[in-house]
């Protein structure tokens, strides 16, 4: 009992330890990737509460990511790259939707005053 705890301990604080990919030059870095995120969530609580959950209007959808896209003088494709390469890495997508979690949690508050 005493040694799994240990072990467990253990691999807790290398797992803390552990630095994260690198994430490369073609690729939006976290920090842009987590403003355009926030805006992509807003966007979709925006039209699920305009539409209902069950009645997504992909019209709708579609010029609202091409606005976001815009505003972030990105592409969707970009956007689809960017996005596919954060899946395969747990580690940085984890820490992204860690500090993207934070930021519209700091959004909601602000609205909220």
């Amino acid at each position: 009992m005493k040694k799994s705890i240990l072990y467990g301990i253990l691999l807790l604080l290398s797992a803390c330890g552990k630095t994260l990919p690198k994430v490369p030059s073609d690729i939006i870095q976290k920090e842009k990737m987590i403003q355009i995120l926030v805006d992509v969530h807003v966007a979709d609580a925006v039209l699920e509460n305009k539409n209902g959950t069950d009645r997504r209007v992909p019209e709708q959808t579609t010029a609202m990511y091409n606005q976001i896209y815009k505003n972030h003088g990105i592409t969707r494709e970009q956007f689809l790259k960017s996005y596919h390469f954060y899946e395969t890495q747990p580690e940085l997508m984890d820490k992204l939707y860690e500090e993207l979690l934070s930021e519209l949690s700091r959004k909601q508050a602000q609205l909220s005053k």
